[in-house]
């Protein structure tokens, strides 16, 4: 391989994605792109041993993985406060028992879609994956007021994937 081998492939590009929250509200319920999105698709954690005078590492087990999403909001706070709600009412029932609701009353649909772009001009996907997903907050989530006319309601929220429901384009 040389550099002209290098310069014929088509390298991706990270801007090249979507995001959805079905159950979002308007204007967020259809895709939109989230400033940021780091979505972990596999991780590994290997198991050390000690066999005779050596030292060998073999796979052992693999965590919990997490997607994390940056956003703008409206200037109504949409999102934050559907996270709120999710949150405050969804998960731990607060306007009910109080208690943890089950998982699969916590979680919601999150789907995450990957492009490239034709030389025609049009998009065409190249992997979507449907997860079910709840915000993991320990540090918790708050809005942060500011004084300058030109800052715009940016959140970052962690969010643990539950389950895969599918994964198309591989």
């Amino acid at each position: 391989m040389d550099v002209r081998d290098l310069r014929a492939i088509q390298w991706g590009r990270n801007y090249w994605w979507d995001i959805l929250f079905p159950e979002a509200p308007a204007p967020f319920n259809s895709w939109f792109p989230a400033s940021e999105v780091e979505e972990e698709v596999a991780n590994l954690t290997a198991k050390q041993l000690e066999i005779w005078m050596s030292t060998y590492s073999i796979p052992e087990s693999r965590a919990q993985r997490k997607v994390n999403v940056t956003f703008y909001d409206t200037e109504n706070l949409t999102l934050l406060n559907w996270i709120e709600d999710w949150i405050n009412n969804g998960i731990f029932n607060v306007g009910g028992d109080g208690g943890v609701s089950p998982l699969e009353e916590c979680c919601k649909e999150l789907l995450i879609s990957k492009h490239k772009f034709l030389d025609t001009g049009e998009k065409k996907m190249v992997k979507q994956t449907q997860y079910w997903v709840f915000p993991n907050l320990p540090g918790g989530i708050s809005y942060v007021g500011s004084s300058s006319n030109i800052a715009v309601p940016q959140y970052t929220v962690e969010f643990t994937i539950a389950g895969v429901l599918s994964v198309r384009g591989r």
